[in-house]
């Protein structure tokens, strides 16, 4: 696949990753249970990494590509990330905010890791 398509359907899957994650921190994981908002964090960030990988299988590209695409899921992975300004959440708030920029993340890696070596999607 041409290194100018990987790089648009780079770009815009980010876009949308990075707005459809807005969206869902806003309208789902903010106002719902931090234990429900924490489960969902898992599954999304399971699902990026899904996408990634399945994404890297398909175009067949290499290591400096991969590199730029599993970067590129980090970032998407973390629904809220640069939603708010860290100075705008109210202390009440703080740990669950936390929780769902930490939980996602960390998720993601292991994800990651777990369908590129053990797990044949």
């Amino acid at each position: 696949m041409s290194t100018a398509i990987v790089l648009i359907v780079l770009v815009v899957g980010v876009v949308v990753g990075r707005r459809a994650g807005w969206i869902v921190s806003e309208a789902i994981l903010y106002p719902v249970p931090t234990t429900i908002s924490v489960l969902l964090c898992v599954a999304w960030a399971c699902a990026v990494a899904y996408l990634a990988r399945r994404f890297i299988e398909w175009h067949q590209v290499g290591l400096f590509w991969k590199v730029f695409i599993y970067g590129a899921g980090a970032y998407i992975a973390v629904p809220n990330y640069g939603l708010f300004r860290k100075n705008s959440i109210p202390h009440e708030i703080q740990a669950k905010h936390q929780a769902i920029s930490t939980f996602p993340w960390v998720t993601y890696i292991v994800a990651s890791v777990v369908f590129a070596f053990v797990v044949k999607v």
